[in-house]
């Protein structure tokens, strides 16, 4: 069973897949999720669940949350970011040549 969390605007969905096709759960500000009431179809392969999510909630953009995304992609590009910074600030005397 695969898990994939989106953020809709501005709200956070996760999707599982399960034998019968996807439940859909809304995850509140405490973590706590519960049934979102929507669904989305069976027929739906992953890679397609992003873009029916935008075209469901497309009326819910802002300009704070201009389009519907995917966790999994920014917490990769925030952990190389992350990263980046600590490798660059670390203080090791036996360096040989500066990072850039």
């Amino acid at each position: 069973m695969s898990k994939l969390r989106f953020d809709v605007y501005g709200r956070e969905v996760v999707v599982e897949s399960t034998v019968e096709g996807w439940n859909v759960l809304l995850v509140g500000g405490d973590g706590k999720s519960r049934p979102a009431g929507f669904p989305i179809p069976a027929d739906l392969s992953a890679g397609e669940i992003l873009g029916y999510l935008d075209d469901l909630f497309h009326e819910s953009a802002t300009a704070d949350n201009p389009e519907v995304g995917g966790f999994e992609r920014q917490l990769l590009a925030v952990s190389r970011l992350s990263f980046r910074y600590i490798w660059r600030n670390l203080n090791v005397s036996n360096r040989k040549r500066p990072l850039r």
